[in-house]
């Protein structure tokens, strides 16, 4: 089993990178039609997964509400705080699309080590 630990300073990592990105001046280029609604998702997606893994089940809900926190938190930032950057509620869908998938991956994650237990 992998240490919590690692897991924290995956998620850790995760985050520096969105906020990084969040918070750049100018967006992310394009190099396909909607490829940073995409970013978005997977970005949101990979940093819910590893938060609930980097955390004891029960605060599982904890990590899920704080995700999409900050995803209305960076779009607000933008918004406020960068001249280049506006408020975008395709880019709040798709990080709630992103905190789903995560979701979604760490449950089934949970069932398939059940099952492979009860084997």
């Amino acid at each position: 089993m992998i240490p919590t630990v690692f897991w924290r300073w995956l998620a850790l990592a995760a985050l520096i990178v969105i906020l990084w990105a969040g918070f750049r001046p100018d967006p992310i280029p394009q190099y396909t039609h909607d490829f940073d609604k995409w970013t978005h998702a997977v970005g949101f997606g990979v940093l819910t997964l590893l938060s609930l893994l980097a955390v004891p089940r029960r605060l599982g809900w904890l990590v899920i509400v704080s995700m999409v926190v900050l995803g209305a938190a960076i779009e607000v930032g933008q918004d406020w705080l960068l001249p280049r950057r506006t408020f975008d509620w395709a880019d709040f869908a798709m990080d709630a699309v992103g905190v789903g998938l995560g979701l979604a991956v760490y449950v089934l994650c949970l069932i398939g080590r059940k099952y492979i237990k009860g084997i």
